[in-house]
């Protein structure tokens, strides 16, 4: 599961209202948009009575070099 944070609101486009899963807050990222990994997680998610290992990595947009 990736976490962005997002600095400029035209580096993104919601897409909530067409995604298959709504409740997961997708969004499209613009090609060259540059994010920094600031901390990585592993957890857990349980879905459905099933437990899965993943790791949580949380993104931060920079501004491009």
């Amino acid at each position: 599961m990736c976490v962005y944070k997002v600095l400029n609101p035209r580096s993104t486009i919601l897409i909530e209202t067409i995604s298959q899963l709504p409740d997961e807050q997708e969004v499209l990222i613009h090609p060259f948009c540059v994010f920094e990994v600031i901390r990585q997680i592993d957890a857990k998610l349980t879905k459905e009575g099933v437990t899965y290992s993943i790791k949580e990595i949380y993104l931060e947009e920079r501004n491009p070099l």
